[in-house]
């Protein structure tokens, strides 16, 4: 069932879980670690999506300081 605008969003948490979900479901039994597990790897490839953007590349290219960052934290306390 389509979700409209959601369902382009949602292809993109899709894909992480197709693309991790070998590791993430084999590796960890417990719901709230796989969720965990899940989250880390969804930042890990929203920064792999950044630094391939042609903007950054091209920065880069031009040998300008660009640094990019993954931050992840548990909402329960902060860590």
């Amino acid at each position: 069932q389509s979700l409209g605008f959601l369902d382009s969003w949602l292809s993109e948490i899709k894909n992480v879980r197709d693309k991790h979900e070998n590791i993430i479901f084999s590796k960890y039994g417990a719901d709230k670690k796989r969720f965990e597990k899940m989250c880390e790897a969804n930042v890990y490839e929203q920064v792999q999506n950044v630094i391939n953007n042609p903007i950054v590349q091209a920065a880069w290219g031009r040998a300008q300081s660009l640094t990019v960052h993954g931050w992840i934290y548990s909402i329960q306390n902060g860590r």
